[in-house]
């Protein structure tokens, strides 16, 4: 792993435990990350290395924008904490980190949902030949609850990192 995966994976990390807790992922903590994995990507590899880290920087805010306006979303901290990991990852990574951000939280989101969903009554429901209504209250909290997303860009760009050749690979863009 390079210094800059490094630096990156504690930017992530530190955002992470910061939205878990406050439901929010602050500029204090992306800006100044994006400004370092761009000057570190200038000391290891001149100017080239800083133009190839702001579109980095340009894809992931981007990609991810672009997502946030189809859905009609509010709350940007994402989308400058995946800037961000594209000012340090470059353009081809950033995108894969987007792609396993997605499957994570989708894996979370699945989980978070599955878990208050009222099983057993179903079942009973479906065995004894009716299903009644189901008690869905902790369901509809759940799903108008709002959800950190800095854990699932930490875990996706982890994932990003460690498994980038097998999935270049896989998709074929590499032999």
């Amino acid at each position: 792993m390079t210094a800059t995966q490094i630096a990156c994976l504690i930017v992530v990390a530190i955002a992470a435990a910061i939205d878990m807790r406050t439901m929010k992922i602050p500029n204090l903590l992306t800006f100044p990350a994006a400004a370092l994995g761009i000057l570190m990507s200038y000391l290891s590899h001149g100017a080239r290395g800083a133009i190839w880290a702001a579109a980095g920087w340009l894809v992931g805010a981007a990609v991810v924008s672009a997502t946030k306006l189809c859905l009609r979303q509010v709350g940007y901290g994402d989308v400058k904490l995946i800037a961000a990991v594209g000012a340090f990852l470059g353009p081809a990574l950033v995108l894969l980190t987007y792609f396993y951000f997605c499957l994570c939280f989708g894996v979370y989101a699945f989980a978070r949902v599955a878990v208050c969903v009222p099983w057993q009554a179903i079942v009973i429901g479906l065995l004894a030949g009716r299903v009644g209504p189901l008690p869905l209250e902790k369901l509809a909290t759940t799903l108008k609850a709002p959800v950190p997303l800095g854990p699932a860009i930490a875990a996706g760009t982890l994932l990003a990192i460690l498994l980038e050749r097998q999935t270049m690979q896989f998709l074929g863009f590499v032999k």
